[in-house]
This record gives C-alpha cells, sequence and structure tokens, in this order.
C-alpha cells in the first residue's frame, strides 16, 4: 500500500458508513459459533472490547484469517451500504486515494480493502505472536483521535486541510477527523433522525435506505442475548 501523501485524499470509517452494522462483536460471535470452548465470563477488569478479543486468544492466524474471510463473505459483504461505496468509486475515478480508517479488525477488512483496491488500510490490528492470536490489540484501538495518530504513522501528518480531502463517518467520536480534512460527511440511515452533532455545522450529510425489518431483526437478536446472558 502507498503511503505517501497524495494529492487527493478521501478517508473512509468503515463501521456505519461503508457497512450498516458494528461488525466488532458479531465477527467474536462468528468465531466463538466454530469455537464454543473459548467463550467465558467476561473479564470485568477490561473495557468490553478488550475482553472480547481476549476470547479468541489461542487461534492461530491461519485459521482465524480463514474465519474472517468467510464472515466478510457472508456478514459484511451483502450489507455494504449502496450510497458510500459508489460515493468511494467516485473519488477513486476522480484522482483520490482511499483510506479506510477503522476501528474495527484488521483480519477481516483486509478483504474489503483487496476486493475494493484500497490504498491504504488504518484500523485496530490484532497480535500475533508466532502465527498465534494474543487476544489483544497490536497497537492502538483505532478510535476517535488514535485515528489521527496512526494516520500520522502512515502518512508523517495528522491534518490535511493543505490537500483535497475528504472525510466520512456515522460517528460523532470522528469529529477530530472530520476536522482534519477540507470537507467531511456524516452517514445517516433515512429512517433516522440528524443527530444533534451535525446540527448547524459545515459537516454534509449522506443518507441511505436501511430497512425496518432489518433494523427490528437485529434489535431482537440483541435483546435475545441480553437475556440469554449473552455477552454483546
Amino acid at each position: 500500500m502507498d503511503a505517501s501523501l497524495p494529492n487527493k485524499l478521501a478517508l473512509f470509517d468503515f463501521d456505519g458508513t461503508l457497512v450498516d452494522f458494528d461488525t466488532v462483536n458479531p465477527f467474536i460471535r462468528f468465531v466463538l459459533k466454530k469455537h464454543p470452548e473459548l467463550d467465558v465470563d467476561p473479564d470485568l477488569a477490561l473495557p468490553h472490547k478488550q475482553y472480547r478479543l481476549k476470547l479468541l486468544k489461542g487461534l492461530t492466524e491461519f485459521e482465524l484469517s480463514q474465519l474472517a474471510e468467510q464472515y466478510y463473505k457472508k456478514e459484511i459483504k451483502p450489507n455494504l451500504i449502496p450510497q458510500t461505496i459508489n460515493e468511494l468509486k467516485r473519488l477513486r475515478d476522480k484522482g483520490y486515494k482511499i483510506c479506510v480508517v477503522s476501528g474495527s479488525y484488521d483480519a477481516y477488512l483486509q478483504y474489503f480493502c483487496n476486493e475494493y483496491r484500497i490504498d491504504n488500510l488504518v484500523c485496530t490490528s490484532i497480535l500475533y505472536r508466532d502465527g498465534i492470536c494474543q487476544g489483544a490489540f497490536d497497537g492502538l484501538d483505532c478510535l476517535g483521535s488514535n485515528k489521527l495518530v496512526l494516520l500520522r504513522n502512515v502518512y508523517g501528518v495528522d491534518s490535511f486541510l493543505e490537500i483535497q480531502s475528504v472525510a466520512y463517518s456515522d460517528s460523532s467520536s470522528d469529529l477530530p477527523l472530520f476536522h482534519s480534512c477540507r470537507e467531511s460527511f456524516a452517514v445517516v440511515p433515512e429512517c433516522c433522525k440528524t443527530p444533534v452533532w451535525i446540527e448547524d455545522s459545515q459537516i454534509g450529510l449522506i443518507k441511505y435506505q436501511l430497512k425496518w425489518t432489518k433494523r427490528a431483526r437485529r434489535k431482537l437478536g440483541y435483546w435475545v442475548r441480553r437475556l440469554s446472558g449473552v455477552s454483546n
């Protein structure tokens, strides 16, 4: 992947921006269906995202990569958001370099990046030693202001105001990312109200269709897991 600073750069969050759901916990659940023996009581001393990843400790990188590819094809690919995928393609055709900047895991994001010819991937990486998953992050969790730190490691800068730059995200946690670019767009389902954090601002808006049946099914699944005592 090209790490030099281009003249045109588009930064895309992933969860809720290019795909219409949060991918991290469903990935852990997807793997645990294959390895139910790994599912143990949560370690409350760790933040949720960290103790969920800890459950995968001991799996080989090869097997986790295979499961991640299955997860991408089965769960992520059918739920990509056409509006932002088309925006990504449009910008690439206009000469923009495309960078996915996400708190999701590299294990499955790499398959999206390969298919859609993404120039750079900046994300939360899973730590391996001697080909074995350590159940921990390899470096920073790519969220909030950490995204700018990790972007600086790739491009040498954490502000892209001097070049043609644009950022896309569904979350207020990416306001630092928005402020680092000349343009920014919030991605919101049509069925949802415009979030307060983008009102009266210079942030553009991209709305996409999210069927109520899909939203209802996901909410039902969430509450079934809660009532069953399964960690989400």
